[in-house]
């Protein structure tokens, strides 16, 4: 017997919908309308724009960084090469007075020699004294690891142990900073003296 014509339609309807389609109302849900549809797409494009944004604004501050990192390294370059030009115009008076003394042929005493050589050297101390640096005074003083080198010990005994005998070469400061320590000989006890240190601790 035909079906009612109510359920003769439905599967008519049921049987327009495309293989593998299935239907959104079967399932319990609803198609998404055309303006939710429309929301989705502009929302994408306004993800994809901001993207974009932010992707070109890193590349500029990355390039910005660059150009910073070169203009420093550029100004670290200018000052140091200006530091060395003031230390060298310093300098370059007491080479002329070195060179004016060994050109001097005129025949000279010692004692006249020994004076002309002192004023160039207390010239050159003034000179790196305005420059900050000094000479570490070392010989006669305790040994000192921050800013005396032992390269040698011996035996003194008109001084007590750990003490500056000589200065080999000496150290500098530069504003109260050691920029070369000084080489020195570094006086140490005797055989002898210790010894005999050594008996006095044990009879007691």
């Amino acid at each position: 017997m035909p079906g009612h014509p109510e359920e003769n339609l439905h599967e008519t309807e049921r049987e327009v919908l495309p293989s593998g389609t299935s239907d959104p109302q079967a399932d319990g849900g609803e198609a998404p309308s055309v303006e939710e549809v429309a929301a989705e797409a502009s929302l994408e494009q306004t993800l994809r724009r901001e993207v974009e944004e932010w992707r070109d604004k890193f590349l500029r501050k990355a390039a910005e960084f660059e150009n910073y990192r070169k203009r420093t390294r550029q100004d670290i370059e200018s000052v140091s090469t200006a530091v060395r030009q003031a230390v060298i115009l310093e300098l370059l008076p007491i080479v002329d007075d070195f060179e004016r003394f060994l050109s001097n042929t005129e025949p000279r005493d010692v004692e006249g020699l020994r004076e002309g050589a002192k004023l160039i050297g207390d010239k050159m101390s003034r000179t790196l004294a305005s420059l900050g640096i000094e000479r570490i005074k070392a010989e006669g003083k305790p040994f000192n690891h921050d800013e005396h080198e032992a390269i040698l010990t011996v035996e003194c005994a008109d001084c007590g142990p750990n003490t500056v005998v000589s200065v080999v070469q000496p150290g500098y400061k530069m504003n109260g900073k050691v920029i070369r320590h000084a080489q020195v000989v570094v006086s140490k006890l005797s055989e002898s003296k210790s010894n005999s240190d050594k008996q006095a601790n044990d009879a007691s």
